[in-house]
């Protein structure tokens, strides 16, 4: 839940059964028959507006949760922005890093419509690929990049795919599914997608051919 923000704990049912909330707002969002506690990152209450926790996975084992603001803070280098893990059980912090942002100006599509700034770029989508390791899906409306991260390695990020090199994917991609495990080797990568209407969602498929 992106504007609290907070995280919600649900069985497969749909059944929810807690609500995840930074320290301090228990009171303010307090449901009947739903405990809420106070574990998010302190940081996490200082979002801007609309740009609240956007990108969200989980180990495929459950243990682990990933989630990052779309944008870093106001008063917080605006090149930059927060990611979290979770342990999944308790809602302990278990890392937090500062994932950057691309220079505005890089995002092409964007940049040949209006004038960018260091608060345009944002995250929209994580993807586990392994331990401490993610898919990034970074935008800005036009534009958007796939990234390769490994955590403990930033600021290093491998660039995937930027759909300024692909005329046939729409603007506004918000989320992505991986389809199947991403080898760690040298790949070859190539794009397929279906170009969205114009003010929607786009789609698209990346591959890793070794």
């Amino acid at each position: 839940e992106e504007y609290g923000p907070s995280l919600l704990r649900a069985d497969a049912s749909g059944l929810v059964s807690e609500r995840w909330v930074v320290a301090g707002a228990e009171r303010a969002m307090q449901h009947a028959g739903i405990k809420v506690r106070g574990v998010l990152p302190e940081l996490a209450a200082q979002r801007r507006m609309n740009r609240g926790i956007e990108a969200l996975c989980a180990s495929p084992d459950g243990s682990w949760l990933y989630l990052g603001l779309q944008s870093g803070p106001p008063g917080i280098d605006p090149g930059a922005t927060p990611i979290w893990k979770l342990n999944a059980a308790s809602g302990e912090l278990a890392g937090q890093w500062a994932y950057p942002f691309d220079a505005p100006e890089s995002f092409l599509r964007d940049a040949a419509r209006r004038k960018v700034g260091p608060g345009d770029p944002k995250i929209c989508e994580f993807a586990w690929v392994g331990k401490d390791r993610l898919l990034v899906l970074e935008r800005i409306a036009h534009s958007t990049k796939l990234y390769l991260t490994h955590l403990s390695r930033l600021p290093e990020k491998r660039l995937l795919m930027s759909s300024d090199d692909h005329a046939d994917i729409g603007p506004d991609m918000e989320g992505m599914t991986l389809l199947s495990p991403l080898k760690s080797c040298s790949c070859r990568t190539t794009t397929s997608a279906l170009r969205a209407p114009k003010q929607s969602s786009g789609a698209s498929r990346l591959m890793s051919r070794c």
